[in-house]
This record gives C-alpha cells, sequence and structure tokens, in this order.
C-alpha cells in the first residue's frame, strides 16, 4: 500500500497534455471559423440559408457549418474533425454544448446508493468514450450477511463483451467464496439469490437481466450438458462453486488470511472457467461472432469489500483505489492498490521478467506492454496471452486470418489473480475512491482527495474559480466576480464532480470540447472513466 509519485506522475502529465492540446488547437479552431463566417457575412443569401446556417453559443460567437480553409496549424484539428462521420455538417452544432446539454451529458450515468441509515453509501458515475462503453460498474451486497458491501469497477479492453459478462458474474463468484456453506444449505439459496445488485432497477443500463449469462443460469449449465456429454463433471462443479457447496477448508492464522485467499481464488476461478468455456465454444463450433468478443477481449478489475470496519481491496490490473483521511482537519491520501503497468510498477514487471527463461528478457515487455501489445500486466480474458500457440490454433480454427501474437514462446504471460490488501478503518477514514485508469489519467491521488474534501466542506464552487483563475481561463476574472458561476452543477454527486474536473470544468470552453468530441477522435483525448465513491460516515 505504499504511495509513491511514479504511480500517479503519469495522472498529471496526461491532463496538462490534454488542456493545453485543447487549449491551443480547439481555441484557434474556433476563433479561425468565427473570423471566417464574419469576413463572408455578404456571401450567404437568401437560398443558401440553410447551408450557412449560423449558430450561436452562450458566449454570443458565430460559427459557420461551412468553414473557410484554416492556417496549416489548425487544419489537423479541422480534418480530425470532418473526417468523423459523425461529425457531418448537419450536426455541427453539436461542437458547441449548452449550459444544460453538458449538465445532461456528465449526469447521464450517475447513481446514490444507500447501504444503512447509518451515512454509509457509494455515489458512482460514468463517462463513455467508446461506442460502446468498456467500462462496467457493479454494487452488491448479500442477503446473507446484511453489513457487507461489494463494489466493483471493471476496465475492459478489446471491445466491452468481457467486461459485461465479468460485470455479471463476479459478484457472484466473489460471494459464493466469502459465505459459509452452512448457511446456503439451510437456506437452501441457488445462484440467482446469491447477491443483490444495488444497480439494477430494470432500466438503466447496469440491470444483469440484459446479460445472457445471467438472464437463467442453471438453464445455460443445463444447455451445456445436454449439448455435450463431457461438460457435465465440469458443469455440476460450477453449478455447486455457484450455490455455495464448495468451501475452501485450509487454516490461517489469521481470519483475514481467508477472506484475502477467498477473494484471491474467486477471481482466479472465473478466469479459469472463463478460458474453458472459450474451448467448449470453440470444440462445439459456437465460436461464432456474437462469442469471439469473449475470446479475444479482456478487463481489468478492482473490487473493495466491506464488512463492518474492515476493507479488503483486490486489484487485476490498471484501475487504482485511495483513502480519503482526515486528521485533525488535514486531509490525505493513502494509494490503497498498485498499478499492474510497467510505466508505474517495477516489481510487476521483475515479476513477469523472473517467470519465463532469460531469452525472452526483451520481448516479454517492449515499449512499456506485455509483448508490446498489452498495457495492464494483469487482466481476466486475453486468452491470446495465456494459452500456447497449438492451443489458440486450435481454438480459431476457424478463423484464416488469425495470427499468433510475435513472441509467444512461454505463455502464460497474463494472469488474473489480483493483489489482495486488507486495511483496517478508522474514524478518521472519510471515503475510498474507486475508479478506472480513466479518472487517473487526468488527476492524480491528491488532487481527487482535494476535490472530494472540497465537495463534502462545501467548497467546490470555490474550487472550481480557484482553478480557473490558477490556469488562466477566459474571463476568468468576471467567473471569480460572478456569484452564479458554475451553479448548473450545485446538485450534482461527487463522482460527477471528479468527472467534470478532469475534464476542465473550471474552464467552460474546454469542457464543451471535451464532451464534444465524435467518437473515435475523442480516443485521442480521453478513456472511458467509472468512479465509485465510498463514503464511510458510519465509522
Amino acid at each position: 500500500m505504499k504511495s509513491t509519485t511514479k504511480q500517479w506522475a503519469w495522472g498529471p502529465t496526461a491532463h496538462w497534455k490534454l488542456y493545453f492540446s485543447l487549449k491551443r488547437f480547439s481555441k484557434k479552431f474556433y476563433y479561425n471559423v468565427s473570423s471566417g463566417v464574419e469576413s463572408r457575412s455578404n456571401y450567404s443569401t437568401s437560398s443558401e440559408g440553410s447551408r450557412n446556417e449560423v449558430l450561436t453559443n452562450n458566449n454570443n460567437r458565430r460559427l459557420c457549418s461551412k468553414p473557410r480553409k484554416l492556417k496549416s496549424r489548425t487544419s489537423s484539428l479541422v480534418r480530425c474533425f470532418s473526417s468523423s462521420s459523425s461529425c457531418a455538417s448537419s450536426s455541427r452544432n453539436d461542437l458547441f454544448l449548452s449550459n444544460d446539454q453538458i449538465n445532461q451529458a456528465i449526469w447521464k450515468n450517475e447513481n446514490v446508493i444507500y447501504f444503512d441509515s447509518q451515512g454509509l453509501r457509494c455515489e458512482t458515475n460514468q463517462l463513455a468514450s467508446n461506442q460502446p462503453n468498456e467500462d462496467q460498474l457493479f454494487v452488491t451486497r448479500s442477503y446473507l450477511n446484511e453489513g457487507d458491501v461489494l463494489v466493483g469497477v471493471i476496465d475492459g479492453h478489446g471491445g466491452s463483451t468481457l467486461g459485461k459478462v465479468i460485470k455479471a458474474r463476479l459478484p457472484y463468484y466473489l460471494h459464493s467464496s466469502l459465505c459459509d456453506k452452512q448457511m446456503y444449505v439451510k437456506h437452501a439459496l441457488t445462484p440467482s439469490h446469491l447477491v443483490e445488485n444495488m444497480l439494477d432497477d430494470g432500466e438503466n443500463e447496469f440491470s444483469l437481466n440484459d446479460d445472457y449469462w445471467m438472464e437463467n443460469l442453471d438453464q445455460y449449465m443445463t444447455e451445456l450438458i445436454n449439448n455435450n456429454k463431457e461438460l457435465t463433471s465440469y458443469v455440476t462443479e460450477l453449478r455447486n462453486f455457484l450455490s455455495g457447496h464448495t468451501i475452501y477448508q485450509e487454516q490461517y492464522n489469521s481470519p483475514y488470511e481467508n477472506i484475502t485467499d477467498a477473494i484471491r481464488k474467486a477471481f482466479l476461478r472465473l478466469d479459469n472457467d472463463l478460458i474453458k468455456e472459450v474451448r467448449l465454444l470453440s470444440d462445439s463450433n459456437q465460436l461464432d461472432s456474437e462469442n469471439l468478443g469473449l475470446a479475444l477481449s479482456g478487463c481489468c478489475a478492482l473490487v473493495a469489500y466491506i464488512l463492518e470496519d474492515e476493507l479488503f481491496i483486490a486489484n487485476s490490473g490498471d484501475c487504482r483505489a485511495i483513502l480519503g483521511t482526515n486528521t485533525n482537519g488535514v486531509w490525505s491520501s493513502v494509494q490503497l492498490t498498485c498499478d499492474h503497468t510497467a510505466a508505474a510498477n517495477s516489481e510487476e514487471v521483475r515479476r513477469i521478467l523472473s517467470e519465463h527463461p532469460i531469452e525472452e528478457s526483451r520481448s516479454c515487455i517492449q515499449y512499456g506492454r506485455l509483448l508490446g501489445r498489452l498495457a495492464p500486466l494483469r487482466a481476466f480474458g486475453d486468452i491470446q496471452f495465456k494459452l500456447s500457440a497449438e492451443e489458440l490454433q486450435n481454438i480459431f480454427r476457424t478463423l484464416p486470418n488469425y495470427k499468433i501474437l510475435p513472441g509467444l514462446r512461454s505463455p502464460p504471460y497474463l494472469t488474473a489473480e489480483p493483489d489482495v490488501f486488507h486495511y483496517k478503518l478508522e474514524s478518521s477514514d472519510k471515503f475510498v475512491v474507486l475508479a478506472s485508469d480513466g479518472l487517473w489519467d487526468m488527476l492524480s491521488n491528491d488532487e481527487v482527495i482535494e476535490l472530494v474534501a472540497a465537495y463534502i466542506e462545501g467548497t467546490k464552487i470555490d474550487m472550481l474559480k480557484e482553478r480557473a483563475h490558477l490556469f488562466g481561463v477566459a474571463n476568468c476574472h468576471d467567473i471569480i466576480s460572478d456569484p452564479n458561476a458554475f451553479t448548473d452543477s450545485s446538485d450534482e454527486n461527487v463522482a460527477s464532480f471528479l468527472i467534470r474536473f478532469a475534464l476542465g470544468g473550471y474552464d467552460q470552453e474546454n469542457l464543451r470540447s471535451m464532451l464534444a468530441l465524435p467518437y473515435p477522435d475523442v480516443r485521442l483525448y480521453r478513456d472511458d472513466i467509472t468512479v465509485s465513491v465510498i463514503f464511510l460516515n458510519r465509522l
């Protein structure tokens, strides 16, 4: 649980790169286009009015839907905009959002979940960059242990397929490992009764019912047996595990080691089952376009398990969890996880190199990536990093263009085994922030703690005005003197506030640019962002 500058230095670096690139290029694009409209005011006629409709934003600046040719320094950004299919002239006004549109984009996925009357609650939000969003989020609690809370953030890559599956199944695997077998036998619970998903209201995108895997888990396993009798032992083992009949009987010196090991084994069991199921789909010739994403995509996972005043954090990948503490009025951050990336974690690099022959010391990690391809060094899925070349050729035999990764000599190179940390919560511990790397690319640990503290203390508007002055944004003196500045964001939850600030919310022009960039151009500037803040007020 050490907090080093190397583990978050990339965040501020990316933030400054993002901020100044947008300030430099989007502002030049904006003013050049505006000047083009003014210089051609006599050109527009009544017959061409619909083509050259002049749009007006909140600052009364003008934009023509058909701008003139710009200077070379700004032409690259214009090409970036015009090359996107979603940025046709008919939707050009999407480049300049109103305040209401900004708020709607930020607030779209925010949620507040209350766990008890003593103040334990979780505030969440997501902002997509990919289409569809590759990040996932779950918040659950067990029917058996009312005092426990399970919150997970999942960061997918290579597509959204596996992230949805992990979101649906990981809570079941975790609760099955954590709960006592006798409780399940006594209450005769089925897999669908293990947990209650606090975000599953049947209407929003978090609904488990949207996933084929969890619509009827027993029916799915029955179909596996019917299609292939050789799978009977595997399906029976999986059904028993999810029904609580599999329990770890190892003896430990501390009861917390039992919980830590149960969480670790739940991660590994789920990843192993996914690989088995991909093999089964291939053997039964069912590895079609719908299931191909499951075989080729991957995801990182970060889970917080709270049991009264005990906090367990499991991390596999590049998501991050930090703890906000307040001692005598002074806020500080404690990083609870270590990023599993080459740039942030030299110990992780040494671990990987030690597991492979010395002649692979230059090929295992190339350009800061696993085999030169994958940035996170631990993840679910990504079977192309875990299986041998012969196994992969057999699985993807129906894909003639599939190519084995170069340098695949002694797999597996990747594991889903998490680092699990145990932390004894105290009265000075106020909140825990879980987030995908999309947030940490923009903000450092200390910045996030400072922002959440400002939100708690009711000084978040002052924070926005202070940063507007610090960064010298346009009209910053007017913003500072305006008592109604940023009032539109007064009702958002803390996760939304963090996302707003990460995108330059103190600079309205910068924020509009970040939210208006169309896909896939937006991927050049930011990743999917998922934030979950757990308030520990009951302590």
